[in-house]
């Protein structure tokens, strides 16, 4: 998983150091989407941003053709949703998520305080999923989300289940 990737990855990073940009590997993106992550401005109380698609046709996607290709009982666990908060702020972020206005669009940027989240998730659970950190920072007030815009599913991001 994308969770344990990172954490095997986490002696390779100064826990003290600069933003992680985290990009799922099965997924291709138009370098402006990459571009504008990696210059994402933290502040003060922020540790992560999560890449969002809300356009209108994704979430068509997400809840139409995905869904009755994929999800059982309507009920989708493969993909990353978000609840989207006031201002930028995320306010849940989860695979199993009922009420969402975006979809996770694979690439985080994250202070190294995400190793430290994953740890304490796996301390307390055998599995933990990236999605399970953010939700964390969420929790917090610390997660914060950059829409894809007019770069969306299908034409500037692509994964493996956005193909089908």
């Amino acid at each position: 998983s994308l969770a344990n990737s990172i954490m095997a990855a986490r002696a390779a990073f100064d826990p003290n150091g600069g933003p992680l940009l985290i990009v799922r590997s099965d997924y291709l993106y138009d370098w402006r989407l990459l571009q504008k992550m990696a210059c994402a401005r933290f502040s003060r109380g922020v540790d992560a941003f999560a890449l969002v698609d809300a356009a209108p046709e994704t979430l068509e996607w997400i809840s139409g053709a995905h869904c009755k290709a994929h999800c059982k009982d309507g009920h989708c666990h493969a993909l990353v949703k978000v609840l989207m908060g006031p201002g930028d702020h995320i306010a849940r972020i989860g695979h199993r998520l009922a009420a969402y206005d975006a979809l996770q669009a694979g690439v985080y940027v994250a202070r190294p305080i995400l190793f430290q989240e994953l740890a304490t998730l796996l301390q307390s659970q055998k599995f933990c999923t990236v999605a399970d950190s953010m939700q964390a920072l969420a929790e917090g007030g610390r997660l914060r989300f950059i829409e894809t815009a007019e770069l969306t599913c299908n034409v500037a991001w692509f994964g493996h289940e956005t193909m089908q």
